[in-house]
């Protein structure tokens, strides 16, 4: 029979493993995926488990507390693997699915500064400004920076003719 108590121990024993796979001195962004994959585990398993009793309260502290633990999983990912654009919009994509709206604009310019190169990137920042966190002033000064370094891309130039921007 699975105990809560079970499940506990054996959530923290592989949290022990992969913290010690992450203190090595030759850390692998899969040492960081995996242990990112297993909290996002853990995370569906808290919010399943989610219920409209008194404890409700309680357990929503624990998801948050579990979201914060990936988030901060995540930076230390970013900070080590800045060169990845994949892992850069996984941890986008984590965000919007938590809600962490502050940490995506908080984001947006580290990752542009480090991949200025990519125009997709420009109007992938640009569009997330626009629909999730509904600033149209932060999206055009996306597009028109991302101009500045690529004033040939066709792709910006239509966004930036797009009726949302005029």
């Amino acid at each position: 029979m699975i105990t809560p108590i079970s499940v506990a121990w054996s959530i923290l024993k592989r949290r022990r493993e992969y913290e010690t796979k992450l203190q090595r001195q030759n850390k692998t962004k899969d040492d960081f995926l995996l242990y990112i994959h297993y909290e996002i585990e853990v995370l569906k398993l808290a919010r399943s488990r989610q219920s409209d009793d008194s404890q409700s309260k309680k357990k929503s502290d624990i998801v948050y507390k579990i979201a914060s633990r990936i988030n901060k999983l995540f930076k230390n990912a970013i900070i080590r693997f800045r060169d990845d654009v994949r892992l850069w919009i996984s941890y986008i994509k984590f965000c919007k699915l938590v809600h962490f709206y502050t940490c995506i604009s908080s984001m947006l310019g580290p990752m542009l500064q480090a991949h200025s190169d990519k125009p997709f990137l420009w109007k992938f920042a640009a569009q997330l400004e626009f629909e999730d966190m509904h600033s149209v002033e932060n999206a055009r000064q996306y597009l028109l920076r991302g101009l500045r370094f690529h004033p040939e891309c066709r792709l910006l130039y239509l966004e930036v003719r797009s009726p949302w921007f005029v």
